[in-house]
């Protein structure tokens, strides 16, 4: 299982949009690009994510 993903927020809203995020994962880090609060909420909204972390 995938407990941990490391992405940046756009590829991030696109695996949100499609449900492309698997069920296992409970952390994400996200780097490389402005991180919108909007996408933080669709995360745990969407999601079982326990922790964002934005590097």
């Amino acid at each position: 299982d995938i407990g941990l993903i490391n992405t940046v927020p756009s590829a991030l809203k696109a695996l949100l949009e499609i449900n492309g995020l698997p069920g296992s994962v409970h952390t994400v880090n996200v780097a490389g690009e402005a991180l919108k609060r909007n996408l933080v909420e669709s995360l745990f909204e969407k999601t079982g994510v326990q922790r964002l972390c934005n590097l």
